[in-house]
Parts: structure tokens; C-alpha cells; sequence
């Protein structure tokens, strides 16, 4: 993978910066998309300012990112996240449309505008992050694991589509990882690390996940030594998908 230029959405903290990090030990040029610049640095990590809630925002990332890689891209992480939980119907209609703009139309789009650079690349690998609560939905989690469904439908679609010109699509489904999105939202929500402690022992392995845990597969899908793996959906979940 020495060389490889991956884009990673989302690639600032959690999940994303971890395979990051990974991609960098591994002698990539990785490029990423979020709202804010990481707070750490390498020369091989390019930030790009990207809203993916914003079109015009997603157009700008787009057309920086087709410019420096030189229009060909070896590998694609479609992690960038909306999370909230709420009763049945509670979510507004607002709040929908956001979730599915973030989770589902962000991704397509990238993909539309990205598909002539993956099929150039060497890697031809798109891993989509999604979740447990995709296939196990909880009752709070309706719009959220709706989104996710959708997003694990495309790759398996698109995975029959590609696979006679050799570009590979998979998700990757974690269960709860132990990253910012679960820090309180409002006044009164518990801590995150009273969350994690809560949640821990759902898992089978009895305690929540690592960014680093869900990276190391997210980065063995991208590289040459799962080429014969496509529209899979691999959970990474301390077992909580068997619970």
C-alpha cells in the first residue's frame, strides 16, 4: 500500500483519524474531509474543509481532492457520522433529512463524483463505516439505523455492479466505541465514560471498542490481502451483534 492515495471522510478524531494513522505507518498519502482540522499533523495527511451536510461544501472537497490526487485515488473510507438516538417518530422531519443527507446522500454523491478515480487506482476498495444498529436496530434508534441500512444496501448493490471491473465495496460494523460522538449532549446526559461503563457489558467481551479495533479491518479491506472480499458486511462488535 506504499504510496496509496486514500481519501478518508471523517478522518479527525475516532474511527477516522485512527485509519488514518494506520494508512500514514503504511506509507499512504491520505486525504480527509471534515468540518475540523485535526490536532495533529503529518506530511502526509492533506485536510480538506468539508460540511458534508452542505452540497456545495461536498462539490468545493470534491474538486480539491480530484486536483491533488491527480484524478486517481487507490482507496476510499466513507466514515463521516450523524449520531442521535430518540424515541419512535420523536425525530422531525428536519432532523431526518439531515441524517440522511450526512449518512446516505454524502455518500453517494462522493461516490458519483469519485467513481472514475477509484476505478484508475490500485486498490479499487471502498469501505463504508457503518453499524450493529444497522441490522440490530433498537427502538430509539429508528432514523439512525435507517440510514445505516440504506448505506450497507448501496455498498452490496454496488459491490454486484463493480465487480467485473475489479472495484470492491464492504462495511465494516462496529458496535459502541469508546469515541466523542458519545460525549453529553445536553445538560444532565451521563458522561461518556459513564455511557461506556454502561453499555460495556452488552458485549459479549465485555467492554466497548476501540477506534483503533474497527480501523485495523476498515485497513486490511482497503489493501491487497482482502482483494477477494466484496459486498461484505463484517461486524467488529465484542460479540454484541450475537447478544
Amino acid at each position: 500500500m506504499h504510496n496509496w492515495k486514500i481519501l478518508v471522510t471523517g478522518g479527525t478524531s475516532g474511527i477516522g483519524m485512527a485509519c488514518c494513522q494506520q494508512l500514514l505507518e503504511k506509507g499512504c498519502s491520505v486525504w480527509t474531509w471534515a468540518r475540523h482540522p485535526a490536532d495533529w499533523s503529518h506530511p502526509n495527511l492533506h485536510f480538506i474543509a468539508c460540511d458534508l451536510a452542505d452540497p456545495k461544501s461536498r462539490a468545493a472537497a470534491l474538486k480539491e481532492t480530484l486536483s491533488a490526487t491527480g484524478g486517481c485515488l487507490d482507496g476510499l473510507v466513507l466514515n463521516a457520522a450523524w449520531y442521535a438516538l430518540s424515541p419512535g417518530l420523536s425525530e422531525s422531519i428536519t432532523t431526518v433529512r439531515t441524517a440522511f443527507e450526512v449518512i446516505f446522500f454524502a455518500n453517494y454523491d462522493i461516490l458519483r463524483n469519485l467513481e472514475s478515480s477509484l476505478l484508475a487506482g490500485q486498490g479499487k476498495s471502498v469501505v463504508l463505516v457503518s453499524s450493529t444498529l444497522s441490522h440490530r436496530p433498537l427502538g430509539v434508534s429508528a432514523v439512525y439505523s435507517a440510514t445505516k441500512s440504506a448505506g450497507d444496501s448501496l455498498m452490496k448493490s454496488l459491490a454486484l455492479a463493480y465487480a467485473d471491473r475489479g472495484l470492491r465495496f464492504n462495511s465494516v460494523l462496529p458496535g459502541v466505541v469508546d469515541t466523542a460522538i458519545h460525549e453529553p449532549q445536553k445538560p444532565g446526559d451521563p458522561s461518556r465514560a459513564e455511557k461506556m461503563a454502561q453499555v460495556a457489558n452488552l458485549h459479549p467481551l465485555g467492554r466497548v471498542g476501540k477506534p483503533e479495533e474497527i480501523a485495523n479491518m476498515i485497513v486490511h479491506l482497503l489493501g491487497p490481502a482482502a482483494a477477494w472480499t466484496t459486498g461484505a458486511m463484517i461486524p467488529v462488535d465484542g460479540g454484541i451483534s450475537l447478544a
